[in-house]
């Protein structure tokens, strides 16, 4: 069947890539959190940890410093909900998504055994890293899996919880 989407060689390959991974969180980006929540509270039943995240990564081969304005819902045991609001800064992956689609279905993360290996797999079948943090330890990274399902996938690193502060990067060097 031809589906119109030109993949590349190793698309046959995007299935291995994630044998034994956890799916971890399905991800909206959104114009403006709280009207989302406001929407989304009639399907999912919360509650909604609000976050803000600051951030310098390399988006798409540039430096970008930016502030989001997260939530994070259940939507089932181990799963969740994310939105994510550019609230300040320059993320043009946050920003191409925007404007070419509007408001939707971004990435699916999950949870990976051995992060790095898993990001090198990933880059060596064609799918290249377009967000990554720029330096630190990174607990997630985006790969670009646009030509095989027109969204992203989050690779990220085993053990990181959004929401236990203590899994954090530099956390087992704070008081």
């Amino acid at each position: 069947m031809n589906t119109g989407i030109a993949l590349p060689d190793t698309a046959a390959g995007l299935k291995p890539l994630l044998a034994g991974a956890r799916l971890d969180h399905a991800c909206m980006v959104v114009r403006d959190r709280e009207r989302a929540i406001n929407n989304l509270s009639l399907l999912v039943a919360g509650p909604f940890d609000r976050f803000e995240y600051t951030n310098t990564a390399i988006v798409l081969g540039e430096r970008c410093t930016y502030t989001l304005h997260m939530a994070l819902a259940p939507l089932s045991a181990g799963v969740d909900l994310e939105i994510i609001e550019l609230h300040a800064g320059r993320n043009p992956v946050h920003e191409q998504f925007l404007a070419e689609r509007g408001e939707g279905l971004q990435h699916l993360a999950f949870e990976v055994e051995d992060f790095d290996a898993s990001i090198a797999a990933f880059r060596a079948s064609g799918f290249p890293p377009m967000l990554q943090k720029e330096s630190g330890t990174a607990v997630a990274v985006y790969m670009d899996t646009r030509s095989v399902g027109g969204f992203f996938i989050e690779l990220v690193r085993k053990g990181f919880r959004m929401r236990d502060p203590s899994t954090w990067p530099g956390a087992e060097q704070r008081p």
